[in-house]
């Protein structure tokens, strides 16, 4: 049910692009960022309601838990709400009640700085880790699990690609995946309440380190790559420049 004069979402789309299934091997972050443009766009307006969850994840072509991980994360960087009771459902944010955070110019290219670095550290990691290092990495992820503020969480996953970092032995290395994470640490800050975006992000780690103690180093550096491609995905949520 929808308000009196409320649109609804299903008649702004179109339904050729907005609406187009999702690749399945990154559905989470692609359907985020699909309705995040299309909320961009104009596509969805101020105000309109979402089509009913079953609906939309079948015109998207995703799991209906995949929908709601989706949702969750939208709702977290303030783009959409969730309304209950009659005549509820879920609505594109009119506004967001104070300044809203703004990703500066040149974010992609920091992403894709750290996109290289981590990749190669993981590579080399993979080929060099000792047990007593995957372990320490396997803690670090049962951690974050455990974390119940998004800060100790980033404190966490700042230490989880460090180590990695560490494992090769190489020091510029390891100063240069510092400072990308600094950066990083200052983007994802904009993310207001990123719970939903963490767990996804953990699930990757665990990826990694499967990777990893495989020894499979190229697997190992494209499970680095999606996990910085999540995180793009996630920030393009955001207002850019």
């Amino acid at each position: 049910m929808t308000h009196a004069g409320t649109p609804r979402a299903t008649d702004l789309w179109s339904e050729n692009h907005a609406l187009r299934p999702i690749t399945p091997a990154t559905a989470f972050e692609e359907t985020v960022e699909r309705l995040s443009n299309s909320i961009t766009l104009g596509l969805l307006l101020p105000g309109s309601q979402l089509p009913p969850e079953r609906e939309l994840a079948a015109r998207l072509g995703v799991s209906r838990a995949t929908l709601r991980r989706a949702l969750a994360a939208l709702q977290e960087t303030g783009r959409i709400h969730a309304r209950p009771g009659r005549g509820g459902g879920t609505f594109v944010s009119e506004g967001l009640g104070g300044e809203r955070p703004v990703l500066p110019d040149d974010w992609t290219g920091r992403l894709d700085l750290r996109a290289s670095l981590d990749m190669g550290a993981t590579m080399l990691a993979a080929t060099r880790a000792g047990e007593a290092d995957l372990d320490e990495l396997d803690t670090l992820i049962a951690r974050m699990d455990e974390a119940e503020e998004a800060d100790d969480y980033r404190r966490l996953d700042v230490r989880f690609h460090i180590k990695i970092a560490e494992i090769t032995g190489s020091g510029p290395l390891i100063d240069e995946v510092a400072r990308a994470q600094v950066e990083l640490t200052r983007l994802v800050r904009l993310i207001r309440r990123p719970g939903e975006a963490l767990r996804v992000s953990n699930e990757q780690h665990a990826g990694i380190l499967a990777a990893m103690r495989d020894r499979d180093a190229g697997r190992a550096a494209l499970a680095a790559y999606y996990h910085n491609e999540s995180t793009r995905h996630i920030l393009s949520a955001l207002p850019h420049p």
